[in-house]
């Protein structure tokens, strides 16, 4: 049922405005709290805590196309902490939290300031396992993400390890507010067995639901409904299986599938093999992929193919510090396919990389080269270039699809894009390091974008009943 007038659709519009702006204060809040904790808890060395404590503060200067109010300059400033705290009671509780601050010094944008909470949780490590309690992220199998709750993990008898986890699907960025666990949850498994250095196997199992996206505007299709209706949530429901076998002599090989428990079909099969002797090593993998989309989202109702991927490398070691490779890939999709093949060598800090790629649509060339250097005892440069060729075929003429013609007959249809870094690193203590970056890029849509970025890293460590010391990041 549509809404009779806009007037009522503005109602929540104005009420996830307050909301938003409610949430980026608290985010302001929390910031500061974790800046002050870390402060004081670094400061304070009575205590039997070890701390390390680190900040990061960065500038980002650009120029873009103009926006809507015509802004074309931007300062970014970016505000990164992390803080860990171990021996919070006795030895086995810790806290661990990070969290990032970010806003244009420049020009106004519409969704600045801007905050983010990546981790917040508590660590006990329990006899039997390790239980953390908060904001964290998960990397079990087929489930990943960030989550507010609780994960469990504990190793059993004969190589069997267990780790389960459950909680609400963790917003990072602060404005959002939290949603309920009926619209937003993810819960899961993973049980590993491995045997010696040899065999390793995975089980895995998840289930998401993530709450649909809230427009603040009409749309083009559906006009006022979404903004007084509530959107359909995204639900994910995947079982993954993963295995590796050492076979001696060198040999290893691998598989692995996901399958989609809510649409009942395969998403994804893969499987590796690979050889190591002496400075020789090689690889073959083959994977085949089909989309992976969420029941609920609107790219579900997209008829999305399947495509299947090979690729090979081999890689020789001239020295300890040199050595160079050759990597193949080959991508078939219904009725289109794709090719890449790469060389690289590197040698003692410095690095270089030519790619070629062929498609039904596109031809391409990519030279990648870079290198890094301590030029004094605090000191260290390092510089790179990016240099690419490129074609599509739609820009081709109407005979290049005739035998005997090329795909692309004229020079002047192909283009260039160059892009150039130098940067520097500067240890000033044990404690602060200093980093500045030059980047300039050059495309058909941008004649000349220069960029700079500084950026000042600052770290504290304090070990139980111990003066403070630092190291340098």
């Amino acid at each position: 049922m549509r809404p009779s007038s806009s007037s009522d659709a503005r109602v929540p519009v104005a009420q996830s405005r307050g909301a938003a702006k409610a949430a980026m204060k608290r985010g302001r809040m929390l910031v500061r709290a974790l800046c002050c904790a870390t402060v004081l808890v670094a400061g304070n060395g009575a205590g039997a805590q070890e701390i390390d404590a680190r900040l990061s503060t960065s500038l980002y200067a650009l120029e873009r196309i103009p926006g809507c109010r015509g802004e074309s300059g931007h300062l970014r400033a970016l505000q990164t902490i992390a803080l860990d705290v171990r021996r919070l009671s006795g030895a086995r509780l810790s806290l661990h939290a990070e969290a990032s601050y970010a806003n244009d010094l420049r020009a106004a944008l519409k969704d600045d300031p801007r905050v983010w909470l990546s981790t917040a949780y508590l660590r006990w490590d329990a006899p039997g396992g390790v239980v953390r309690i908060g904001r964290q992220a998960v990397w079990a199998g087929v489930g990943s993400g960030q989550v507010d709750g609780v994960r469990y993990r504990r190793s059993l008898a004969a190589g069997l390890a267990v780790d389960v986890y459950a909680g609400r699907w963790g917003r990072l960025d602060l404005r959002g507010g939290q949603d309920d666990w009926r619209s937003s949850h993810m819960l899961g498994g993973q049980v590993t067995w491995q045997r010696r250095r040899d065999t390793r196997l995975d089980l895995s199992v998840v289930s998401q639901r993530r709450p649909g996206a809230s427009p603040s505007a009409p749309g083009l299709y559906t006009g006022d409904y979404w903004l007084t209706h509530e959107p359909a949530g995204r639900e994910r429901r995947r079982l993954g299986f993963s295995a590796w076998r050492a076979l001696g002599r060198g040999f290893a090989g691998s598989a692995s599938a996901d399958y989609d428990l809510l649409r009942e079909r395969l998403v994804r099969v893969a499987g590796a093999a690979r050889w190591q002797h002496g400075r020789w090593q090689a690889a073959a993998e083959g994977a085949l992929r089909r989309a992976a989309l969420d029941t609920g989202s609107i790219f579900a109702l997209v008829d999305a193919q399947e495509c299947r991927e090979l690729s090979a490398r081999l890689q020789y070691g001239l020295s300890r510090d040199c050595g160079m490779s050759v990597r193949a890939t080959r991508v078939l999709y219904e009725g289109d396919d794709a090719a890449r093949v790469a060389c690289g060598f590197h040698c003692a800090g410095g690095s270089c990389t030519v790619t070629y790629g062929a498609g039904t649509h596109h031809d391409r060339w990519m030279l990648v080269a870079g290198y890094h250097r301590e030029v004094a005892r605090r000191l260290g440069l390092r510089t790179s270039v990016s240099w690419g060729r490129f074609a599509l075929q739609d820009a081709a003429p109407a005979d290049a699809g005739t035998p005997g013609a090329p795909a692309v007959s004229a020079a002047e249809e192909w283009q260039t894009s160059l892009s150039g870094i130098l940067g520097a690193e500067y240890a000033a203590a044990r404690t602060v390091q200093i980093s500045t970056e030059l980047q300039a890029l050059r495309n058909p849509h941008a004649d000349s974008d220069l960029r700079a970025m500084v950026r000042v890293s600052y770290r504290l460590r304090r070990a139980a009943a111990a003066t403070p010391e630092g190291s340098g990041r």
